[in-house]
């Protein structure tokens, strides 16, 4: 593994802002990209954009939003317009063990740094956390988490600083499901029990506050609530017709409560060094 280190800066202003969003972006391979009201769960607006959706998250501070698109193999890295579907290309991310990779999952941290997870339709080991080079492509492991098969996904809790990782233990999105959290500062991975739905394979996962995810069962096209103790909780069942393959999921505000960011000192850094 690389030797380097993994910085993670805290912006005041996140702190100071309560949290909301009102609409929940869902992303598909058909290609569909829809607006999801979150009192009723109906789709608002349905688009379709320009090219098939393997992951949305939106970027704090500039609240603009990202996606993973069909590119290559599914590793191109764009902005999406919400209100169009309209797509403007980033970057292409770099893989140098496989030249059409295939990541499922991105996430952001609290200062703008962009994640994803290592499939096993990649170079890298199933299950690795990877930072993004935002403006050349370039994968970095960070040496957290390894383990799974298909269907990973991966989003970071602003209010306990932590991953939160769905994997299989079967390729393709088969065997059973699990949950863990990752510490990004200790590398300390915790199995959480999940309870109250059984799942099928999570691909698309966004925080929503207050300890709840939004969640997508892409092999049943469910929505999901997912609480951080891993209760799970039908939301809406929109079946697999065109909506199958919907991968990702972000809110339209990334504004983490002001209460805690345990992993970050404000106005400092910390500092995790990688594994080797």
């Amino acid at each position: 593994m690389k030797g380097s280190v993994m910085t993670i800066v805290a912006v005041a202003g996140f702190l100071l802002a309560p949290a909301q969003a009102d609409t929940l972006y869902r992303g598909s391979l058909d290609p569909s990209f829809d607006h999801i009201n979150t009192t009723t769960f109906n789709i608002d607006l349905a688009l379709v954009p320009d090219d098939g959706i393997f992951s949305l998250a939106v970027q704090p501070g500039t609240n603009t939003l990202f996606g993973v698109t069909d590119e290559v193999g599914g590793d191109g890295l764009v902005t999406i317009d919400p209100a169009t579907g309209a797509m403007t290309f980033v970057v292409q991310m770099l893989d140098p063990g496989d030249p059409f990779p295939y990541f499922s999952n991105i996430t952001f941290m609290p200062d703008g740094s962009l994640y994803t997870i290592a499939t096993p339709d990649c170079g890298w080991t199933p299950g690795a956390i990877l930072q993004v080079d935002m403006g050349t492509g370039v994968l970095t492991d960070t040496g957290l988490t390894y383990g799974g098969f298909g269907a990973q996904a991966l989003e970071f809790n602003p209010d306990d600083g932590l991953f939160y990782h769905f994997y299989n233990d079967a390729g393709g999105g088969t065997g059973a499901t699990f949950l863990d959290t990752v510490d990004p500062v200790t590398g300390t991975v915790t199995p959480i029990t999940v309870s109250g739905y059984d799942l099928n394979a999570v691909n698309g996962l966004v925080y929503a506050g207050d300890g709840k995810f939004y969640a997508y069962d892409n092999t049943v096209g469910d929505l999901l609530e997912i609480t951080t103790g891993g209760e799970v909780t039908l939301l809406y069942a929109y079946g697999v017709g065109g909506t199958f393959m919907g991968h990702g999921l972000a809110l339209e505000t990334y504004i983490p409560e002001p209460t805690t960011l345990s992993l970050v000192a404000l106005g400092g850094l910390v500092a995790l060094r990688r594994r080797r």
